[in-house]
């Protein structure tokens, strides 16, 4: 007779299983946390990451996030291939073409009203400016191994509702093609290494705010305080607790980077003003991704979607945050 003690759960098929974390729309949680319950759940979240969230991922390049730059160029990268091995992926920008078609049909009177496709002309060195600008050496040094800003990466990367500027292990660049590759299971990994530090320093920051919230119900209750005020406080205080977890994470992530290059450490206080920029321009930009997709759950079963309009919010939301 089988015990209870010897009583094992029934066999699930791997297909079950796959369908099962398929139906997630947290990549995050996938990634962070089914990957590493077994080598078969990290099997099935690759696959899922290569059919869909890997598609729903966008890395935009942009200057203007530099101290030094005006908007030279955008390039706005998006899936179009896998290595024949599966392990590095393509990202291509598609507007060029679009552009360079329209500038043919103008006249020099009309190009001269478009700064912008001028500019557009001189994507290739400005964005590869840019990228030793962040990578190194710094302009004007002769040492190869010398690091150049890391703390101000010229590029952003969205994975669905997600935006961060973390590294992209890998990264090979074609300048003139507007192609680049990388690893894309390391730049996932660093992503959410990322995002699971946040979301443990949001946690314990929480437990500490349900501490505040006793605090601040007890003095509503005793007419010390109106409960609309308390209702802000206690609002602010958590938005505070996400920024600051934010900007704790990429300061790790920078320290970490400083000292694997023999430097004492990052030290924020010599960047105050660029972190606060671009800590700024993240904010505001995770605001329109939670705007864009605050109903994306009601809509997943509907034929056609939004996607066209989601794109297209994408694209607007660095200039928005000019």
């Amino acid at each position: 007779m089988t015990t209870i003690g010897e009583t094992r759960s029934p066999h699930i098929p791997e297909e079950i299983w796959l369908h099962i974390l398929s139906c997630s729309r947290d990549p995050n949680f996938l990634w962070s946390v089914c990957r590493r319950v077994s080598s078969s759940f990290r099997s099935h979240v690759d696959s899922i990451f290569r059919d869909k969230y890997i598609k729903e991922s966008d890395i935009v390049f942009n200057d203007s996030i530099q101290e030094r730059c005006v908007r030279y160029f955008r390039v706005e990268t998006t899936f179009d291939r896998f290595s024949e091995d599966k392990t590095r992926v393509y990202f291509k920008d598609t507007t060029e073409e679009e552009e360079e078609d329209e500038e043919e049909e103008e006249d020099d009177e009309d190009v001269a009203r478009h700064p912008i496709r001028i500019e557009n002309r001189h994507v290739p060195r400005k964005w590869k400016e840019a990228m030793q600008y962040y990578t190194g050496p710094p302009f004007g040094s002769s040492n190869p191994k010398e690091l150049g800003r890391v703390d101000q990466p010229p590029y952003m990367i969205r994975v669905r509702r997600d935006l961060n500027d973390t590294e992209i292990p890998g990264l090979e660049i074609d300048y003139e093609k507007r192609e680049i590759s990388f690893d894309w299971r390391a730049m996932f990994s660093m992503f959410f290494r990322e995002e699971e530090y946040v979301d443990n320093k949001i946690k314990i920051m929480a437990q500490k705010a349900s501490v505040d919230a006793l605090h601040l119900q007890a003095l509503v209750d005793s007419g010390g305080m109106d409960l609309i005020d308390a209702m802000q406080r206690l609002v602010m205080r958590v938005k505070t607790s996400e920024d600051d977890a934010r900007r704790d994470a990429r300061r790790k992530r920078l320290n970490d980077k400083y000292i694997a290059h023999g430097l004492s450490g990052y030290d924020p206080d010599d960047f105050a003003e660029e972190e606060k920029e671009i800590l700024d321009q993240m904010a505001a930009s995770r605001l329109t991704l939670d705007r864009i997709f605050m109903s994306d759950d009601e809509e997943d079963g509907q034929e056609g979607g939004d996607e066209d309009s989601e794109s297209d919010e994408w694209e607007d939301m660095d200039e928005d945050n000019q």
